[in-house]
């Protein structure tokens, strides 16, 4: 990859999220761990195993945009981090995710809003 290739992870959104994203309302997306969002999130030491990732890509934003693709939000990465949820977090953050107990998810922290065809309504 060149040096000014950006590191760019595409996640599907609804508008209804994207919409408080833009509003500062919200400030993490969460993704299940899973085979298909560990694929494109972590390192690994063996690509067909999920359980083997040693770490997390460096992506410089997350390109929001529904199935459709009649819109888009593109978003600069604070962190991404993977969490084995507790009963702290759920206290905490409960309210923002569907997770239980002992589920692993990734935690992505946006920063600024960088470019959108949104408007706020």
């Amino acid at each position: 990859m060149s040096m000014n290739e950006e590191q760019v992870l595409n996640v599907p959104l609804r508008k209804v999220h994207a919409l408080e994203i833009l509003k500062g309302e919200k400030v993490r997306e969460y993704r299940a761990f899973n085979d298909h969002w560990a694929k494109r999130i972590c390192l690994f030491e063996n690509e067909k195993e999920p359980y083997t990732a040693t770490g997390i890509k460096q992506f410089e934003k997350v390109h929001f945009y529904p199935y459709n693709n009649k819109w888009f939000l593109d978003c600069s990465v604070k962190a991404i981090i993977w969490y084995t949820v507790d009963e702290e977090f759920l206290k905490e953050f409960g309210h923002e995710v569907e997770a239980k107990v002992g589920d692993v998810i990734f935690i992505i922290r946006l920063d600024k809003v960088l470019d959108t065809n949104l408007k706020i309504e």
